[in-house]
């Protein structure tokens, strides 16, 4: 009987150990390619949709605003199950209805424009550093860094050289550095639902879909 035992015993840990090792168990547990698509929710996104007024120095400036959620699309190679990279792509529209502006030109002469529109399109490309700290068959949590810049297009609906330079200057590029911890369900081997939140560009808070092979 115990002759049987260790043989029985013996056959279970073979199989065992030739179904970790096998190809087609590692290609199920672990993919490479990652591709995600994400909604975001970014700071200047929230800023836009509050109606307001600003005085600061020589301007003074009223208006209502309003945003669409950045749409975001992301692609990560996984070198282990701990260790990703990545690059992440972001484009967000925005619009201000703007009452009245007042500010002084570099000649320090006064202009003041009324009823103008003002569309905004925010553009942001980075990479990313992801560390994974559980990464199973069902779950994902990771930290990240993003380092990246933002692109501003800003289009008013009236052509001023003086408004155009006032805008340039207001919004500004920016290279810096953000950080996030998001949490990923595998709902399937190649397809999760996620989301993200996160101190600095380009969004404070992300959700979407992502796709593995």
């Amino acid at each position: 009987m115990p002759k049987y035992l260790i043989i029985l015993l013996l056959s279970v840990c073979f199989t065992n150990a030739h179904s970790q090792n096998s190809p087609e168990k590692k290609s199920e547990e672990f993919k490479v390619h990652q591709v995600s698509v994400n909604g975001a929710l970014s700071t200047a996104g929230l800023a836009f949709k509050i109606d307001g007024k600003l005085n600061w120095k020589t301007d003074s400036f009223s208006y209502k605003g309003s945003s669409n959620p950045a749409i975001q699309i992301g692609y990560d190679y996984y070198f282990n199950k701990n260790i990703s990279i990545g690059i992440l792509g972001s484009s967000q529209t925005m619009n201000m209805q703007v009452n009245y502006l007042i500010f002084k030109n570099a000649n320090e002469l006064t202009r003041r424009y009324n009823d103008i529109d003002i569309k905004v399109n925010r553009k942001y490309v980075g990479l990313r550093f992801n560390y994974h700290i559980v990464n199973n068959a069902k779950s994902d949590l990771y930290t990240s860094i993003r380092f990246g810049s933002v692109f501003w297009k800003i289009s008013p609906s009236l052509t001023d050289s003086d408004l155009d330079e006032k805008l340039e200057t207001s919004f500004p590029g920016t290279l810096l550095p953000a950080f996030g911890i998001g949490y990923k369900y595998k709902i399937k081997e190649r397809v999760g639902l996620g989301f993200e939140l996160s101190v600095g560009t380009p969004h404070v808070f992300a959700y979407g879909i992502d796709a593995r092979f």
